[in-house]
Formats: structure tokens, C-alpha cells, sequence
């Protein structure tokens, strides 16, 4: 279970008509013709729900309306969360388990440095990641609480 969640991306990125997925030891793929959408929407089907599914519990779970995280898989506890709006032409998604810090570097910049070591600076306020991680971890906790 861990080792499908090593093989996805720690960022996914909207590149044009095109999508950037950039890996916590820093390697780089482009797929051409697809959005981060379409893509996390592949990845919940496989594992048998939908992005409005994931996008509709995190709401009602957390009370949150706005850059609602998507969780991937309940067994590998996958999720991305977004830095601006879900379909923002140049939406940035970041997967929550690889931060492993991040730190302002202007104003409107942050550095985040991932768990491969890979280090990718972001036009975002520290305080929107910081906030999108309690976000995620809210919900998680939330998800660990509820009986089976």
C-alpha cells in the first residue's frame, strides 16, 4: 500500500492545456491534454469514489466550502490539496504527506521542501499552506474517528 503511494506525484501542476506532475525526489513528467482535475479524478475511480464524492465529505466533514483538499484513498490516506481555486487555469496541487516543511521567502512566496528533498517555491502566502495542511489534518483525524 505504501508503495503505490511513493509512485505519485508530490505536485501536480496546470501547464496550459497540459499537466506538469513533479515528484518529491524531483523529477519532472508532462502529460499532455489532461488538467490536475482530470487527473485526481482517475486516481478516486480507481480506488472507487469520485473527486465531487472526496470534494463533497471533506465539505461536510470539515465545514469548509473553499480549496477543498481531495483525498485519494482511504487505505494509502493520500490527499492533495489545492493552493488556489480547484479550477484555476493554473491550479497548483500539493500532496499533503510529502511536505516535510515550508517557509515564507516574500510576502506572496513560500518554499516548500518535500520529502525527496526536492525544494519548489510557490506564489502563495505561507499562511494559505499553512492553512490547507490543518485543513487535511482536521479531515484525516475526522476520518480516523469515525467507527468502521
Amino acid at each position: 500500500m505504501k508503495a503505490a503511494a511513493d509512485k505519485l506525484p508530490a505536485v501536480l501542476e496546470n501547464d496550459g492545456d497540459n499537466l506538469a506532475l513533479f515528484y518529491s525526489s524531483g523529477e519532472k513528467e508532462c502529460i499532455q491534454n489532461m488538467k490536475a482535475l482530470s487527473w485526481l479524478q482517475d486516481r478516486c475511480i480507481s480506488n472507487g469514489s469520485s473527486v465531487e464524492g472526496r470534494i463533497t465529505s471533506f465539505r461536510v466533514l470539515t465545514q469548509t466550502l473553499q480549496k477543498t483538499p481531495v483525498l485519494i484513498s482511504e487505505r494509502t490516506r493520500v490527499i492533495y490539496f489545492p493552493l488556489f481555486g480547484i479550477r484555476d487555469a493554473h491550479a497548483v496541487w500539493i500532496r499533503y504527506d510529502t511536505v516535510m516543511n515550508f517557509k515564507s521567502r516574500s510576502s506572496h512566496e513560500t518554499e516548500i521542501l518535500f520529502s525527496g528533498g526536492m525544494k519548489m517555491t510557490f506564489p502563495a502566502d505561507r499562511r494559505v499552506i499553512s492553512g490547507q495542511m490543518k485543513r487535511c489534518e482536521v479531515f484525516l483525524e475526522k476520518l480516523r474517528s469515525i467507527p468502521d
